[in-house]
Parts: C-alpha cells; sequence; structure tokens
C-alpha cells in the first residue's frame, strides 16, 4: 500500500466519523432533551416530552442541535477517528488481531480526546434545553447558542465553557472504553460469528452497535446526571461548586435513586441512536478502505 492511499485512510477514518455523527444527531435530539430534562426535575418521561410539545412546540424536540450538530460531528470524527488510527498503530508490524483488551485501550484514548469538544458543546446545548425549564434567579433567556457562549465566556472565561470537565472526562474516557469494546465483543459471544476482528455483516452492525451504546450509559449514567446538573446550573448564580458538591447534595437531598431519573429514556436512545452511528461509520469506511 502507499502512503498516499495510509495517508488517505487516517484521515478518511475522521470523516467517516463525521458522517455518523450526523446520522446519530438526527435520530438522537428528541431522546436527549427528555433525559437532561428528566435529570433536572421529578417529572416522568410522558410527562417531559407533553409539556415540551405543548408549552414548546413539536421543533423544540430538536432544540440546541445547532451546537450538538457541530459538536457531534466534530467529537464523532474525533471519535471514531482517533480509534481507527490507534487500531492502525497497534497493528502495524504484527500477524496477530488485536486482543479486547487493546480495543478498549483504543476507546479510552478517544474518550480522552473527545471530552475536549464534548465538554463546551454539550454544556452549551444544555443550557439552550433547559432554560425557561429551570429558571434562576438573575439568569436570562439566551436566543441562541451563540449567546450563550459569549455569556460563559465574558462572565467566567474559558472555565465557563468548560464547567463539567471533570465529569465530562469521567464519562467519555470509561464510556468509550466500554463502548468500543462491546462493538468488537458482541459478534463474537453473543452472535458466535467468529473472532472480534472479523468484518461485520449488517446485522451484526446493528446488534453489536447497538449494545454499545447500552453498554455506554448504563456504565457511565450517574457520572452524565451529575454532569448534567452542573452544566445546567444558572450562569449568574451556580448552585454547584463542582462534581463533589454536586454529588454530594444531590445524595443528601433526592437520595440514590435519583442517579438512575431519565435512565428509562436514555435507554430507548441508547439502541437506535448508537445503531445509526456505526451503520453510518460503516458505511463511510466502504469508501475509505482498511488494510488493519
Amino acid at each position: 500500500m502507499s502512503y498516499d492511499s495510509s495517508l488517505a485512510q487516517s484521515f478518511g477514518s475522521f470523516a467517516a466519523g463525521a458522517f455518523a455523527g450526523v446520522c446519530g444527531v438526527l435520530v438522537s435530539q428528541p431522546f436527549d432533551i427528555i433525559k437532561v430534562r428528566m435529570q433536572n426535575t421529578s417529572g416522568g418521561s410522558l410527562s417531559v416530552l407533553s409539556y415540551l410539545i405543548k408549552n414548546e412546540g413539536f421543533l423544540a424536540l430538536w432544540k440546541g442541535s445547532g451546537a450538538c450538530l457541530f459538536g457531534i460531528c466534530i467529537s464523532n470524527s474525533i471519535s471514531f477517528g482517533v480509534v481507527e488510527n490507534c487500531k492502525k498503530f497497534l497493528s502495524h508490524g504484527r500477524d496477530k488481531p488485536l486482543t479486547l483488551l487493546e480495543h478498549a485501550l483504543c476507546g479510552f484514548c478517544s474518550g480522552a480526546c473527545t471530552s475536549l469538544i464534548s465538554a463546551p458543546a454539550e454544556g452549551v446545548r444544555i443550557k439552550i434545553q433547559t432554560q425557561g425549564f429551570l429558571d434562576y434567579h438573575g439568569d436570562i433567556h439566551y436566543k441562541n447558542t451563540i449567546k450563550v457562549s459569549l455569556a460563559l465566556l465574558k462572565l467566567h472565561g474559558i472555565c465557563g465553557l468548560y464547567r463539567g470537565f471533570v465529569t465530562t472526562f469521567l464519562r467519555d474516557t470509561i464510556g468509550d472504553t466500554f463502548f468500543y469494546s462491546t462493538y468488537q465483543a458482541v459478534p463474537k459471544y453473543l452472535l458466535g460469528t467468529g473472532d472480534i476482528n472479523t468484518e461485520k455483516d449488517i446485522f451484526a452492525i446493528i446488534i453489536s452497535g447497538g449494545f454499545a451504546g447500552v453498554a455506554f450509559w448504563t456504565i457511565t449514567y450517574p457520572i452524565d446526571l451529575l454532569k448534567s446538573r452542573i452544566q445546567s446550573d444558572s450562569i449568574i448564580n451556580p448552585r454547584y461548586k463542582g462534581t463533589v458538591d454536586c454529588f454530594v447534595q444531590t445524595l443528601n437531598e433526592e437520595g440514590w435513586k435519583t442517579f438512575t431519573r431519565g435512565y428509562l429514556p436514555c435507554m430507548l436512545r441508547a439502541f437506535p441512536v448508537n445503531i445509526a452511528l456505526f451503520v453510518g461509520f460503516e458505511l463511510a469506511m466502504k469508501f475509505v478502505g482498511r488494510d488493519y
């Protein structure tokens, strides 16, 4: 294989990841806004959905999609691109296929990189999704994601945009470790289709992608709830000092069951969204090609 084709594959995996992100956002956004609002209130999924449509309109299900689409495309581009290039690096000069532990390591590296993008992108999106639903004294309503971003920068500097970074980093590194290793493990251990590195057919992609999403969110959901609360906190008068303070206040005031609030819509979202992600990615990679 020539150097040019190798370079094309390296960059092509990032483009394939961006395409996968678009597919995922189109499916995920209605589920995500319900999850975020449930994490910050006591309402059930149907009551939150009913309130949203009745008071804000059907298109409100895609509120915050601007920041989400931009952020998810970039973060998925980085996520899939880092994983594919880590796999290529670890495969170089060896005949043996990658182990499940090595796939998990690739996922960890992916999460570490994507958290740098997902923290500010998700923070801005969550602010848009919860304003008007969570009314904080002194906060104003912002028309779009740009105005929210500027307000955060003006009041708190770059740290304002990266509020909740610790929880985002923990969620993404732990989550992606299980996400990508589960995707590789399902065909062998659940479907019995051979080695974990065997190229997957469409059925295997669908099942593996769905279970990968379930694994990600089941492992990281309590962390994501803390992240959501920190990032939806008041811009003017924040309630939480940080991750530990948010955890302590939530546990003391609402109990441990609060950490599962919104889990059901999250699971309903996880399967179809991650099917869309992996189907989109694998289809795009058909054009890019792999030699590892």
